[in-house]
């Protein structure tokens, strides 16, 4: 729900001030909701086939700190935190814009990945 709620809130936001932002810029809140809802229900999907598939989601004591920053835009704290400049919009606005591209990449990047789980699946047939 929360996923859906901010995205459609700022939506909502930039929709009804039309007068200052032009319509494109309505269009990154929407494209914002659809990664961060496909981020969400692939990673739920790719978790669940693993464990029926008996594979270990992740090894014990095993931390990527080259992978925790890579997923900075995708964190949703860092998101909350970008409304501290909703004070001074185009900036709130730029920085939003560089998550959504963050959190776009890092969806490319981990849908790869995933895909390669999931050919390296063991088949069940």
């Amino acid at each position: 729900m929360k996923i859906n709620a901010v995205h459609l809130g700022i939506f909502a936001g930039v929709w009804l001030n039309q007068d200052v932002w032009s319509n494109w810029t309505a269009a990154i809140p929407l494209a914002f909701l659809v990664v961060g809802n496909t981020s969400f229900f692939t990673m739920i999907l790719n978790d669940s086939l693993k464990q029926i598939h008996g594979v270990a989601l992740r090894k014990p004591g095993q931390y990527n700190w080259k992978r925790s920053v890579m997923a900075l835009p995708t964190d949703y704290g860092i998101l909350c935190l970008s409304f501290v400049l909703l004070g001074a919009l185009p900036l709130f606005l730029g920085f939003y814009a560089l998550l959504f591209i963050g959190s776009l990449g890092h969806l490319v990047l981990a849908l790869r990945k995933w895909y390669r789980d999931m050919e390296a699946l063991p088949s069940k047939r």
